[in-house]
C-alpha cells in the first residue's frame, strides 16, 4: 500500500508540473518557454493562386507581395504559440504546377527564402483551372495528418477548364445530384468540349464538396477574389468553407484584404491551438482518475 501512495504521488506530480507549464505556454504564451517546446498543434496551409493571363501586372505583383506577407505574419506570429506552420504553393492557368521544396511537399519556416523566390518568379499565361487546383490540394492532404488545413485560393475569374465528367453533367446540375472522386477522368487531364459556363462552376464547386467531405472539421478554405463580377463571387462563396471565407477585393485594396485574411487565419490557429491543449489536459486528467481507480481497487 505504501508504494501504490509513493506511485499516485508521482502521477499527481507529473500532472501538476504538466498544468504548470501548460499554463505558462498557454495563456501567458511566455515567448522564451514556447521557442523551448515542441509545437502541439500542427497546420497545413496550401496557397493557390491564379497564375492565368487575366493577373498579369498589378493584379498579379499585388498578389504575389500580399501572399508573401501573409505566409510571413502567420510564420512569424506561431513563435509565440506551440503552433508548427508547413506552406505549399500551387499555381493554376491552363496548367496546375505544385511548385516542391526539393521534393518535399511543403515549405517549413527555415525554408522561407525559397518559397518566396518561387513567388517571386511566377508568370501569367493560359485560362483558368481551378477544379485542377483544388484536387491537387486534395490529393496532398491525403497525405497530411496535420490539426488544420487550410487552402487560400486567389483568383480573378471564372473557371473555364475542368476535369471531364463521367456523368451526365445536364441531369446532375438539373437534379442536383452531388458528384464524387471517381466522378471525373483525373488522368485525362484538362477538359473544355461542350461546356459552359454553369458547367465549369457546377464541377468546380463539386470539386471543393468533395475536398471539404473527405477532410471534415479540420479543413477551412478561403477564397480571395480580385475584380470579379457577382456570379463569380458566388461561385467563390460555394467553394469557400464558409461565405464569411470568400474575400472580395479589388486590385486596388489587394493589400487590406490580405491583412484582414491574416488575421483572421492567425486568430482560428491560435484558438484552436489552444482548445487543443485544454483537450489534452483534459485526457491527462482522465488517465490520472483511471489510474487513481485501479490503485483504489488495489488497496482493496
Amino acid at each position: 500500500m505504501g508504494k501504490n501512495k509513493g506511485i499516485f504521488k508521482k502521477i499527481v506530480a507529473g500532472v501538476m508540473t504538466f498544468t504548470m507549464c501548460l499554463g505558462m505556454v498557454t495563456p501567458a504564451f511566455a515567448k522564451e518557454d514556447s521557442k523551448k517546446t515542441k509545437p502541439s498543434y500542427n497546420a497545413d496551409m496550401i496557397v493557390a493562386i491564379d497564375t492565368s493571363g487575366s493577373m498579369e501586372g498589378e493584379k498579379m505583383d499585388k498578389a504575389k507581395a500580399s501572399s508573401k506577407n501573409m505566409i510571413n505574419s502567420i510564420w512569424k506570429g506561431q513563435g509565440k504559440y506551440r503552433i508548427n506552420t508547413r506552406v505549399a504553393l500551387i499555381t493554376f492557368e491552363s496548367n496546375i504546377v505544385h511548385h516542391k521544396n526539393e521534393g518535399d511537399d511543403f515549405f517549413e519556416i527555415e525554408d522561407k527564402e525559397k518559397l518566396f523566390n518561387e513567388i517571386d518568379g511566377l508568370k501569367t499565361t493560359g485560362a483558368t483551372f481551378t477544379q485542377g487546383a483544388i484536387y491537387k490540394a486534395r490529393m496532398m492532404f491525403r497525405e497530411s495528418d496535420a490539426d488544420k488545413k487550410i487552402i487560400v485560393l486567389v483568383t480573378d475569374g471564372k473557371p473555364n477548364y475542368v476535369y471531364e465528367p463521367k456523368f451526365d453533367i445536364d441531369d446532375y446540375m438539373k437534379n442536383k445530384k452531388e458528384p464524387t472522386g471517381n466522378d471525373f477522368k483525373y488522368d485525362g487531364g484538362r477538359f473544355d468540349k461542350d461546356m459552359n459556363t454553369e458547367k465549369y462552376n457546377f464541377c468546380t464547386v463539386a470539386e471543393s464538396n468533395i475536398c471539404k467531405k473527405e477532410n471534415i472539421d479540420v479543413l477551412d478554405v478561403y477564397t480571395v477574389s480580385i475584380d470579379c463580377d457577382d456570379k463569380t463571387k458566388d461561385i467563390l462563396e460555394d467553394i469557400a468553407t464558409d461565405p464569411d471565407h470568400a474575400k472580395d477585393s479589388d486590385t486596388d485594396d489587394i493589400e487590406d484584404t490580405f491583412d484582414d485574411l491574416t488575421k483572421e487565419i492567425q486568430n482560428k490557429l491560435e484558438k484552436e491551438e489552444l482548445e487543443k491543449e485544454i483537450e489534452d489536459l483534459n485526457k491527462k486528467i482522465e488517465e490520472l482518475d483511471k489510474d487513481k481507480k485501479e490503485l483504489e481497487k488495489g488497496k482493496d
